[in-house]
């Protein structure tokens, strides 16, 4: 049984990806904004040590920085879930091969290693270490503070994976896993209890014991051997893994009764909860809800400023990660879905009537936030219905002129398959027009609650005339029908 060159098949993929050309300047952004974090890292290794010596005087430094590397493993398990895209796609075309299962399976767990994400903590210990490591501390304690991280990389990496595996089987505990993080991360922000002190002595004694160098290692090759036993069992040419039936048998036949837009929202739905990547950004976008408590209660003069982003986020976050992308969701499947008896009007409206309950849904889940900030709910019932109109409006307007092939399976939130410029450029109106218009009406009135009046009147009045812009969408898209549907054949 011959083994294939994975690393040349790897890099000729790359190189003759038709994504790396037809979005040049979506790359080029891309490299430019890797390039940035890359440099501000080096930067902040190289003064890291003076840092930690002004901040905490009479601490051992290096303690403190290894206190610090164990504090952002759960922040790096969490960005790695919503942001990095696992390769487990790249191995689907050997399935068929006559290819050792267990050499593919050992190729793509050491790929997912080599991801920007793992070198970006290179980026900031590699210059802490030649610059306060090597001339101050001891041996034991340099080869110490090496593999911590390294062991720190390897075990953040394949955690992530595994949660990232584990919930096309249970999505539940992934959530349970997540929100357990993010719950150590705002106890140790708001200083509501302090972990820090122990993470110091934990870190010290890691550095001067080689017994404890034990742990990450032993972390990183459980998950490793998991792992591997997982794609052992459930990966097959034939994709017979419980992912493909994940919720299948729940019912979410409940918008049927509405008529044949009713059964694209369940169809809507039923995509929003079993594709991957659908799922990724529903997690990341019920995060935002957390926003204002992490952020404390507002004071001085730019309360309303962060009053009017968190109502955007939080009621409108499902509807931006969803709505970018509204048509290229249905892209692999959408010429089937016109076949069906399904016309334009009856997509526009559905994808409308779902986006717009999104809101509502995530507008109910912040009114707890009443016995917290009041200024919270109220600005949300005004930006609810900002979201349900002119934000909606303008994803259904990007998606009528401009729509991109998408595969829903897809991992990572991070993900760039199906935008182009258009969708970075979107963002401005949709975030501009309610600040200028919260604002006119402040002036106008004299008072906040003129210009949150002015937010809630044009909001419900744009929501009352929903389905004469969903017409004027179904003619835009009706130009463009040729060339966007060409798009969602592009392999």
């Amino acid at each position: 049984m011959k083994k294939p060159n994975f690393l040349k098949h790897a890099w000729l993929s790359f190189r003759r990806s038709p994504a790396l050309t037809q979005n040049l300047l979506q790359t080029l952004f891309l490299a430019f904004f890797g390039f940035y974090i890359a440099v501000s890292f080096l930067i902040s290794g190289l003064v890291a040590g003076e840092l930690i010596r002004d901040f905490f005087p009479g601490r051992n430094v290096l303690g403190m920085a290894g206190a610090f590397l164990i504090y952002y493993l759960p922040m790096d398990i969490l960005m790695r879930y919503f942001l990095q895209k696992f390769p487990t796609l790249s191995i689907r075309p050997y399935l068929l091969l006559p290819v050792s299962k267990s050499a593919m399976i050992h190729y793509l767990l050491r790929r997912s290693l080599f991801s920007f994400y793992s070198f970006l903590p290179l980026f900031l210990t590699f210059p802490f270490f030649m610059v306060e490591v090597l001339p101050n501390a001891s041996s034991t304690e340099a080869v110490g503070f090496i593999i911590m991280v390294l062991g720190l990389i390897v075990s953040s990496n394949y955690i992530s994976f595994w949660v990232s595996k584990a919930s096309d089987f249970n999505n539940a505990f992934s959530i349970v896993l997540l929100l357990l993080l993010f719950g150590f991360l705002f106890l140790e922000y708001k200083g509501i209890t302090s972990f820090f002190p122990y993470l110091e002595s934990a870190a010290t004694a890691f550095f001067t014991n080689p017994i404890w160098w034990a742990i990450p290692i032993l972390i990183s090759v459980g998950v490793y051997l998991y792992l591997f036993s997982y794609f052992k069992k459930y990966l097959t040419a034939e994709k017979e893994s419980k992912d493909e039936t994940y919720l299948q048998n729940i019912n979410l036949g409940f918008f049927g009764r509405f008529g044949r837009a009713g059964r694209l929202m369940d169809l809507e739905l039923r995509l929003l909860l079993r594709s991957k990547r659908a799922r990724s950004y529903l997690l990341m976008s019920l995060a935002i809800l957390f926003l204002p408590l992490a952020m404390g209660v507002m004071e001085g003069s730019e309360k309303e400023f962060y009053y009017l982003l968190f109502g955007l986020f939080m009621t409108g976050m499902i509807a931006l990660n969803h709505g970018q992308l509204m048509l290229s969701w249905n892209s692999l499947h959408f010429d089937l879905l016109l076949s069906r008896g399904n016309t334009i009007q009856d997509i526009f409206r559905a994808k409308y009537y779902i986006l717009a309950l999104s809101c509502a849904v995530t507008y109910v889940l912040t009114l707890p936030y009443v016995f917290y900030d009041p200024m919270i709910v109220v600005f949300n019932t005004a930006l609810l219905f900002i979201n349900m109109s002119f934000s909606i409006y303008m994803y259904m307007a990007l998606a009528s002129y401009n729509s991109l092939r998408v595969d829903p399976n897809e991992g990572g939130s991070f993900s760039m398959s199906g935008f182009g410029a258009a969708h970075y450029l979107i963002g401005i109106p949709i975030m501009i027009f309610p600040i200028v218009l919260f604002y006119v009406g402040k002036l106008g009135f004299g008072s906040i609650t003129g210009g949150i009046l002015t937010l809630l009147v044009v909001g419900v009045l744009a929501t009352i005339f929903h389905q004469r812009v969903i017409d004027a969408c179904v003619k835009l898209f009706t130009r463009n029908r040729y060339k966007i549907a060409a798009a969602f054949r592009k392999a």
